[in-house]
């Protein structure tokens, strides 16, 4: 914990580009209402609430011309090497059978994401086997070597 002594307050006109962003977002948490923003809902209200926050710290809502070809769209990042040693639904470490957790082809995650963590594999699983006939409770040589991860 903070005290005092152990840091000056830094006014929000002198945030770095970070802070401004940490701020924003715990500012947000303080908020009565929970807010939805995603690939799936409408801008206004994230706009309207940057606004809010700009008044409320007396920021300039000011933006060089161009800045918003700068974002980088979650579609254009790079694909992480997958895991086959993950739930492929969610993406946590998998847990032997029977444990506390996820273990192949049973996610522990509800209500299940809409985001798969390795979508193929998790289509397998639900089946009970993979496209080469492998029961998905044994690792697929062939399907390993497709996604080149060493077992």
């Amino acid at each position: 914990m903070l005290t005092e002594t152990d840091t000056a307050i830094i006014r929000a006109k002198d945030w770095t580009p970070t802070e401004a962003l940490y701020a924003f977002v715990g500012w947000l948490t303080t908020r009565p209402v929970a807010v939805v923003i995603g690939a799936e809902h409408e801008t206004p209200i994230a706009v309207e609430l940057m606004r809010q926050f700009l008044d409320r710290h007396q920021l300039p809502p000011d933006c060089r011309p161009g800045w918003e070809r700068g974002i980088v769209p979650e579609s254009a990042l790079p694909v992480p090497q997958l895991d086959p040693h993950r739930c492929a639904v969610c993406g946590w470490g998998l847990v032997e059978k029977g444990g506390q957790g996820c273990w192949r082809g049973n996610c522990s995650m509800r209500p299940r994401p809409k985001r798969l963590y390795d979508p193929d594999r998790a289509k397998a699983e639900a089946i009970g086997r993979c496209e080469h006939g492998v029961p998905v409770s044994a690792e697929c040589t062939a399907c390993m070597d497709a996604r080149d991860v060493l077992p």
